[in-house]
């Protein structure tokens, strides 16, 4: 999913990039979703493949699993429809599941919990070289702007006041190029993490 919104933000600028010929589209919100869809995509991978002990890393992917099975019933609900099986039926799986990889059954609930997008990236964050705390800023900063936040569209993008009238300003709103390169740069770094990973535990994975 991180690559599919990678690639799907880079057809935003141009029909072929390499070509000097086409003019280089910036837009002030629309690709900052698709740079947030890409950095929390990668950065799940992250939080799931970087615990160096493997029960860890059973959890966090049954975790997830909690997680969609909660939502899927909801889904069924609001379109008024029944699953297959019946949502506790589906999370006592997840619960054998997750004791038979060697959870303590007092903890299982607790494990179970889904985490937030908020957690993921904070804690993926500290398994890449931005650290937690650039890793929350890139997502919530893509985040705002995907959502028209207004503290977001005059903190991060550019301002041109074009004209005043007593304590109202006028003013032409474009992105910031060097603000997306960075939340691009960031993107990628934790998109390569989640790659390295990946490798490292189809090698060895105890």
């Amino acid at each position: 999913m991180a690559v599919d919104h990678l690639h799907c933000f880079r057809s935003t600028f141009a029909d072929d990039p390499r070509d000097n010929s086409v003019s280089i589209t910036l837009h002030t919100h629309g690709q900052y979703s698709l740079l947030r869809g890409a950095f929390e995509n990668s950065a799940r991978a992250v939080w799931m493949l970087g615990p160096s002990q493997r029960l860890v890393r059973v959890q966090r992917r049954l975790c997830m699993q909690a997680a969609e099975n909660k939502n899927s019933d909801r889904m069924n609900a609001l379109l008024q429809q029944h699953p297959r099986r019946p949502l506790d039926v589906r999370m006592q799986q997840l619960t054998d599941l997750v004791i038979k990889a060697g959870t303590d059954p007092a903890d299982a609930k607790r494990v179970l919990k889904p985490a937030t997008y908020s957690e993921v990236v904070w804690e993926a964050g500290a398994l890449t070289p931005m650290g937690s705390a650039e890793a929350k800023i890139v997502w919530s900063s893509c985040s705002s702007l995907a959502h028209g936040d207004i503290y977001g569209t005059l903190s991060i993008l550019e301002r041109n006041i074009v004209g005043t009238q007593g304590r109202v300003s006028h003013a032409q709103i474009t992105s910031s190029p060097r603000v997306l390169f960075w939340a691009t740069d960031r993107t990628v770094a934790m998109m390569q993490r989640g790659f390295e990973l990946f490798k490292e535990r189809i090698t060895c994975h105890r």
